[in-house]
């Protein structure tokens, strides 16, 4: 969880995430279409996608700017960081992200 949910009748709008991969030394290998994503808890993108070849399998440092994706908004749910299918499984280093976001009163 990036996130929290920010409770009933309120919705989190993602504008924008600076992500830094740590490389630890070894690369870490994704498999085909692991693809990373900031998304709602029920799995809907509100990021762009980052090329897992720019980003999850970098064999250096990097910082990846993640755009926000036109998308609806989604009533009481957390933001999350996920790969598109499966897990990385192999390699080191560490992820940090830091998002923007505003929390938004839904009109009833």
């Amino acid at each position: 969880t990036l996130v929290a949910a920010p409770g009933a009748g309120k919705a989190l709008i993602f504008h924008g995430a600076e992500v830094f991969l740590d490389y630890g030394g070894t690369a870490f290998v994704a498999g085909t279409n692991e693809d990373f994503q900031i998304q709602y808890d029920g799995g809907t993108a509100c990021s762009e996608l980052a090329l897992q070849a720019n980003l999850i399998e970098a064999g250096a440092d990097v910082y990846y700017w993640m755009n926000p994706k036109q998308s609806v908004i989604i009533a009481n749910e957390e933001l999350e960081a996920a790969t598109i299918t499966g897990n990385v499984a192999t390699g080191n280093g560490a992820m940090k992200i830091k998002c923007f976001y505003s929390v938004l009163t839904l009109q009833t």
